[in-house]
C-alpha cells in the first residue's frame, strides 16, 4: 500500500453558490475593523422598456436570451476606490458599485493582473454572498506588458463591494473594470417553478426539450460532461464541448461555432488571428437538473471557469476551436469532465445525439435515428446545396420530436459511438429558406452542423483548421474516443472553505497522484480525499468532532472507454488499491506531540473521554511500522514521554492512536 500521510483543515461560514476558480476564504474587513467610508461608483439607470422590447424581438429571431445590460466603464485601482495602509504595512483597496434596481451585478475586466500574496473578493452589501478570493492564479498572463482580462460570476443585489488585499512590499495590482453587467432579469432560486416565486424569469427553452438526465440521456452520461454553456456580457450565449486530441493529454480544447465569436449583438468578433482573447467569456460546467423534468428544485449550482483563446476558426463550416484558460478540475469543488472524441469521416453511421443548452437553459438531450444528410438541398426556392454541413431531425425512440434553439449554437452532434461529427450552426424549416420552427413544429425543424471532416484541413492555415491542433501527436487517426477526466495530477487543498453549496453533502477532492492539504476541517461536514498515489496532510491538519473525513488511495484518471456495442459505452474502472480511513468519532479525544520537529525524543499528549486500552503506532512515510505498543489510558489527560527516535533516519513519520471507536493521527518530523 503506497500511502503518504501528513494532515488537513477547513471552515464553513456563508453560502457562495456560484463557484469560480478561487481560494475561498473571506475578505479582511469581515474580521478586522476598517473604519473608513468606502467610495461609491454609481452607474446610470437602464431603459428597461427598451431592453424588454429588444429581448422580445431577439426571441422571435431565435437569439439567445440576455439577462443583463453591460455598462461600459473604466474603473481602476488608481483613480477609483479607497486605499488603506494597515499598521503592519499591508494594503487594502475597497470600492462600492451601485446599479440602480439591479437584480445582479457582475464585472468584465480588460486588464487584470494580481501580484503574489494578494487576493480580491466581491460581495453584496449584506455580506451574505461572496465570490473569490481571486489570486495570481486567475491572471491570464504573467507578462504585465501584454495584459489580458477577466470576468466574474454574478453577485445578487443592486450594490456590491470589491475588496482587494495585499501584503506589504508587493507590486500594486493592475485592475481595470471595462464592463459592469447590470442584471435586469433575475435567475430565480426556484428557476422552473414559477408559482413559487413572483419574479421575472429567463425565457425557458421550449416544451419539446428533454432534460439530459431523463431516460433518453442514459446512454450519453459520459459525453454530456464535456458540454458547457457559454455566457458573455449578460447573455447566455452559446454551447460547446471539450474535445480530445490524439495525444490524450487533457489539453483544454473547446469546440464551438464561429458565429458565437460575436458576429451579432454588436460585440466585436473574436478571431484566431486578429482578436483571439476571449477573456470575458465564462463557461458553466455540469449545469443540469439532477433528474428528469425537475420542476421544484432550486437552480443548479453554477460552476464556472473564465477566459479562453481562439486558436482556429472558419466561416465555411462555422467552427471555432478555443483553448480554455482555466480547468473545471481546478475549481474548489472540482468538476469532472469528458474530453469528447471525434469522427472526421464523411460517412457516419445511423443515429446519435445532440447535447446542448437551448435558450441558455439547463442541459438537454436530442436524439436522432437517421443517417445525417451531408448534401441536403435546404432551400427549395434557391436550390442551395452545401456539403459543408450535416442535417438532422431529432426524433426520440418514443416518437417525440425535439429541436435546437438559440443558445444551442456550437453544441456537438454525436454519432452513435459518442464521437463528435460537427458543431451546430442553426436550424431551418425543412424544405424552406426560413429559420426552423423550433418546438412549435419540431418534426419539421432541420438542425445543421458544420462537418468535422470539412473543418479538419479544408483550409491550409493552422488558424483555419482543426488538424494542426487535434492531431498533435501526428497519428493520422480518422476517429478517436473521448477520455473521462475527473482529476488533476495533484490537488493542493490550501484554502479555507467558507461555504457548502445547497444540495451538496460531501466535498470531494480527487487526484491522479496526490491530494495535499494544510487547513482545518470544521463544522458538520463530509470530506473525501481520493488519490492514486498518496495523501499528504501537512502540519496543522485537524478534523474536528462531527466531521466525517475519509482519505482513500484509489486510482482516478485517466480511465478507458470500452465499447459494449455500436451504440453504448461504459467506463472501465482500474483496479482499486488498498484504502486508508481516518476518522475522529468520539467527542473530546485529542492527540498532540511535542517537540515537533524533534531531533531525538518525542512526548505524546492524549486527551481521552474514557478509560481503557489504546494502541499507539508510529510508521514511516512508506507505511512501515517502527513502533507499536498498547497502553492503559485514563479519562482526561494522558502523557507518553520520551519515545526514543534516535535509531531512526531523518524524515516524516506518522503517529496514530486507535481505540475501538477512535482513530487519531498526526505527523512527526524527525530532523537531527
Amino acid at each position: 500500500m503506497k500511502i503518504k500521510i501528513i494532515v488537513l483543515l477547513f471552515t464553513i461560514f456563508f453560502v457562495n453558490s456560484k463557484a469560480q476558480v478561487n481560494i475561498g476564504g473571506k475578505p479582511y474587513s469581515f474580521t478586522n475593523n476598517v473604519v473608513k467610508e468606502i467610495p461609491v461608483y454609481t452607474t446610470s439607470s437602464i431603459d428597461l422598456d427598451k431592453l424588454q422590447k429588444e429581448d422580445k424581438q431577439d426571441a422571435e429571431y431565435n437569439i439567445p436570451p440576455r439577462f443583463g445590460f453591460k455598462h461600459l466603464v473604466s474603473i481602476n485601482t488608481q483613480k477609483n476606490g479607497l486605499w488603506t495602509t494597515l499598521p503592519n504595512g499591508d494594503k487594502i483597496w475597497q470600492l462600492e458599485v451601485h446599479c440602480p434596481d439591479a437584480k445582479s451585478i457582475n464585472f468584465t475586466f480588460d486588464k487584470f493582473w494580481l501580484p503574489q500574496n494578494s487576493v480580491l473578493y466581491i460581495y453584496n452589501k449584506t455580506k451574505t454572498q461572496v465570490i473569490g478570493g481571486f489570486t495570481e492564479r486567475n491572471n491570464k498572463s504573467n507578462d504585465k506588458k501584454n495584459l489580458r482580462g477577466f470576468a466574474t460570476g454574478l453577485v445578487y443585489g443592486e450594490t456590491v463591494i470589491l475588496e482587494y488585499y495585499q501584503t506589504k512590499n508587493e507590486d500594486l495590482p493592475i485592475i481595470n473594470i471595462r464592463g459592469v453587467v447590470h442584471g435586469y432579469r433575475y435567475i430565480p432560486q426556484f428557476w422552473k417553478n414559477k408559482s413559487t416565486e413572483n419574479v421575472e424569469d429567463f425565457e425557458e427553452s421550449g416544451d419539446c426539450q428533454v432534460d439530459v438526465n431523463c431516460s433518453d440521456g442514459d446512454d450519453w452520461q459520459e459525453e454530456k460532461r464535456g458540454v458547457a454553456l457559454i455566457v458573455v456580457d449578460g447573455t447566455r450565449y452559446c454551447s460547446g464541448s471539450l474535445v480530445n486530441n490524439t495525444c490524450n493529454d487533457g489539453t483544454l480544447y473547446f469546440l464551438t461555432a464561429n458565429h458565437c465569436l460575436g458576429e451579432w449583438k454588436n460585440i466585436p468578433p473574436k478571431d484566431a488571428v486578429t482578436n483571439p482573447n476571449a477573456d470575458d467569456w465564462s463557461f458553466y460546467w455540469n449545469y443540469e437538473t439532477p433528474d428528469c423534468n425537475n420542476t421544484s428544485a432550486t437552480e443548479p449550482v453554477i460552476y464556472s471557469t473564465s477566459g479562453a483563446i481562439v486558436l482556429a476558426n472558419n466561416t465555411a463550416t462555422d467552427f471555432a476551436l478555443l483553448e480554455l484558460d482555466e480547468s473545471p478540475l481546478d475549481l474548489i469543488m472540482p468538476q469532472g469532465v469528458t474530453f469528447n472524441g471525434w469522427n472526421r469521416t464523411n460517412s457516419p453511421s445511423s443515429g446519435g445525439a445532440g447535447v446542448h443548452h437551448p435558450s441558455g437553459d439547463v442541459k438537454k438531450i436530442s436524439l436522432y435515428n437517421q443517417t445525417p444528410l451531408g448534401d441536403y438541398t435546404y432551400c427549395n426556392i434557391q436550390n442551395i446545396v452545401d456539403n459543408n454541413y450535416w442535417y438532422v431531425v431529432f426524433e426520440h425512440p418514443s416518437g417525440h420530436f425535439s429541436s435546437t434553439e438559440g443558445g444551442s449554437s456550437g453544441s456537438p452532434l454525436f454519432d452513435s459511438n459518442g464521437r463528435i461529427l460537427g458543431q451546430l450552426r442553426s436550424g431551418v424549416l425543412k424544405g424552406f429558406c426560413v429559420v426552423g420552427p423550433l418546438c412549435s413544429d419540431a418534426a419539421n425543424d432541420m438542425s445543421y452542423y458544420g462537418k468535422f471532416s470539412k473543418s479538419w484541413e479544408q483550409n491550409i492555415f493552422w488558424s483555419n483548421q482543426l488538424k494542426h491542433w487535434l492531431d498533435k501527436c501526428e497519428t493520422g487517426d480518422v476517429e478517436i474516443d473521448g477520455i473521462k477526466w475527473d482529476c488533476l495530477n495533484n490537488i493542493y487543498v490550501n484554502q479555507n472553505l467558507y461555504y457548502l453549496p445547497p444540495t451538496t453533502t460531501t466535498l470531494e477532492f480527487k487526484a491522479n497522484q496526490s491530494v495535499i492539504g494544510s487547513k482545518l476541517i470544521q463544522q458538520p461536514l463530509h470530506v473525501n480525499f481520493l488519490a492514486g498515489d498518496n495523501i499528504i496532510l501537512k502540519p496543522n491538519f485537524y478534523a474536528e468532532n462531527g466531521v466525517n473525513f475519509l482519505a482513500r488511495i484509489t486510482p482516478c484518471n485517466p480511465t478507458e472507454f470500452v465499447e459494449i456495442n455500436s451504440s453504448k459505452k461504459i467506463t472501465k474502472m482500474l483496479e482499486e488499491k488498498p484504502l486508508i480511513v481516518i476518522e475522529e468519532k468520539t467527542i473530546g479525544n485529542k492527540l498532540s506531540v511535542f517537540p515537533n520537529p524533534t531531533n531525538n525524543y518525542l512526548n505524546v499528549f492524549y486527551q481521552s473521554t474514557i478509560e481503557g486500552i489504546v494502541e499507539i503506532t508510529i510508521v514511516d512515510i512508506n507505511s512501515k511500522t517502527i513502533f507499536d505498543n498498547k497502553l492503559n489510558v485514563f479519562e482526561g489527560r494522558n502523557e507518553i514521554n520520551n519515545i526514543d527516535l534516535n535509531n531512526f533516519v531523518d524524515g516524516i513519520y506518522f503517529i496514530t492512536l486507535k481505540t475501538d471507536d477512535t482513530f487519531l493521527t498526526t505527523k512527526i518530523l524527525l530532523k537531527k
